[in-house]
């Protein structure tokens, strides 16, 4: 019997807590787990606030050090969080890079495209030199710049173009897998499509494998293999976009969806979801989505639910799952 191939990221339990002015802590994430295997694309969706940018972050190993991080995070099959940021610096760009949230503030203002490309080669011993400069011009070639735009600053790019700035960096080490923290935060319509075909396309054809953070909905059903619906810091559902979409189990989801508008359909018009998240900087008793979920009772406000499977990826953390709104 063959067995099943390891996953490029495996992470397990990865709670996130940030160090408060106060002396409180703020539990960010909680609980999560992501795995993410070869040419695969999983989306992560939810609204803002959810812990979706503290995972990649926490995956990338990049955040401040007023963060603590427990659980496993495995890439490659190496323990990243055992090892620390030598660990995560063997791996960060090579196997496992990122297009951050903004580019705006992801890029360098005062250094020039084709400098700042050229550094990540160069600190990852991936070229040097000419090498490191005709590497960088196909780069920006390959994600649909002209050359010229090497020689450019930060902001004598428009939105976009710094978008396929940052894409040609993270590609620039010939990663296994791509994360994109909603990449196309700031853009117009035309644009955000534009560079999101293109991070399609290029997954495809450099067989990488894809972890998109998004809030279009429509988008991740209609691109990704899987899905992870986040609240409040925890993975409340998982699955296929079949099933997240055609069979939600939990109710946070399915009011996700009937708040999300899909200007590619003729569906009904959005509902507002009612109510707001917890605080995570306060201890959260029960179901997190309790003081919203319209089908909430009294187990809900004390106990927490655990994760339910269902087999292949599918599963939900809901006390009584299915309940039709």
């Amino acid at each position: 019997m063959t067995s099943a191939p390891q996953p490029l990221v495996d992470a397990r339990d990865v709670n996130v807590w940030f160090d408060l002015p106060d002396g409180r802590e703020l539990h960010a994430v909680r609980g999560a787990d992501v795995r993410v295997n070869s040419r695969e694309k999983l989306g992560i969706v939810g609204e803002s606030g959810c812990g979706k940018s503290t995972l990649l972050m926490a995956l990338m190993g990049l955040l401040p050090a007023t963060a603590s991080v427990s659980g496993r995070i495995e890439v490659m099959g190496a323990d990243l969080l055992a090892g620390g940021e030598r660990a995560f610096r063997a791996h960060r760009w090579k196997d496992l890079a990122i297009v951050f949230q903004g580019a705006m503030n992801a890029l360098n203002p005062v250094i020039r495209v084709q400098r700042q490309i050229v550094e990540a080669l160069e600190l990852h011993e991936v070229a040097s030199g000419m090498a490191a400069v005709h590497r960088a011009s196909d780069l920006v070639r390959l994600v649909g710049l002209p050359e010229g735009v090497l020689r450019k600053f930060n902001h004598e790019l428009s939105g976009g173009m710094r978008q396929r700035v940052s894409l040609a960096m993270a590609l620039a080490c010939d990663p296994r897998v791509l994360l994109a923290d909603e990449p196309t935060t700031a853009l117009d319509m035309m644009v955000a499509a534009q560079v999101l075909a293109l991070i399609d396309r290029l997954t495809r054809e450099l067989d990488l494998a894809l972890v998109l953070v998004t809030h279009d909905l429509p988008l991740v059903t209609r691109t990704c293999d899987r899905i992870q619906v986040m609240y409040a810091g925890t993975v409340v559902e998982s699955g296929t976009p079949a099933d997240i979409y055609h069979q939600p189990q939990h109710p946070y989801t399915r009011l996700l969806f009937a708040a999300t508008a899909d200007v590619h359909s003729d569906g009904p018009d959005p509902v507002t979801i009612l109510g707001a998240p917890p605080r995570l900087d306060q201890v959260v008793p029960g179901c997190a989505f309790e003081p919203r979920c319209p089908h909430s009772q009294a187990r809900c406000a004390t106990d927490v639910p655990q994760p339910q499977s269902a087999g292949k990826g599918r599963s939900w953390a809901c006390h009584y799952p299915g309940e039709s709104t």
